[in-house]
């Protein structure tokens, strides 16, 4: 006969991993597709640039990182589609999806950060005419916290997923040792 167990069994943080994991999905969307990278000023006008609407001429670089924030949210979208499995518990082989989700976060992590790498070069080889100031707005920073944020998202899965499973393992251990003392006397 199964036992089912309950979510204090398996892992209690679950809960807490999906919404840490949902809201680096959402800040990695306003990230992406918010036009507010670059801040422009010349001295009749300002404007906004992000890597959807550009006025840069250097096509190739941008369509790279265009494709490597586009990868960022795929693979943010599996670390997110993996630990909602763990919290509906419709798994049976749970470390392949901690492990996954884990792996997803991290991936996603440095996809965003190669490309807002990318995008730095872009800004500082940029040669626009007429530009007074050129400063980075809010939502590049705003990728840079994202990216931290995955990093920690997929530690917190990794490091609780090592810990409950060595706990079991020192518990067998310690009754053992105290089988053969008990045994010796």
């Amino acid at each position: 006969m199964k036992k089912k167990h309950s979510l204090s069994q398996k892992d209690e943080l679950v809960p807490f991993k999906m919404a840490l994991n949902t809201l680096c999905l959402v800040l990695l969307l306003l990230t992406v597709f918010l036009p507010y990278w670059l801040k422009i000023q010349n001295s009749q006008e300002h404007f906004h640039m992000g890597i959807w609407k550009s006025c840069e001429n250097k096509i190739f670089l941008l369509k790279a990182v265009q494709a490597l924030m586009g990868s960022a949210i795929l693979t943010g979208i599996l670390a997110l589609v993996n630990i909602f499995l763990l919290l509906i518990s419709a798994v049976n082989d749970r470390t392949f999806f901690f492990l996954s989700s884990a792996l997803c976060s991290f991936v996603t992590a440095l996809l965003g950060l190669f490309g807002q790498s990318i995008f730095m070069v872009i800004t500082n080889t940029s040669t626009l005419a007429n530009i007074d100031f050129l400063y980075f707005d809010w939502a590049f920073y705003l990728g840079w916290c994202t990216y931290v944020l995955y990093l920690l998202n997929g530690s917190l899965i990794l490091v609780r997923k090592h810990s409950t499973r060595v706990k079991p393992a020192r518990q067998s251990t310690d009754k053992s040792m105290q089988e053969c003392k008990s045994m010796s006397t």
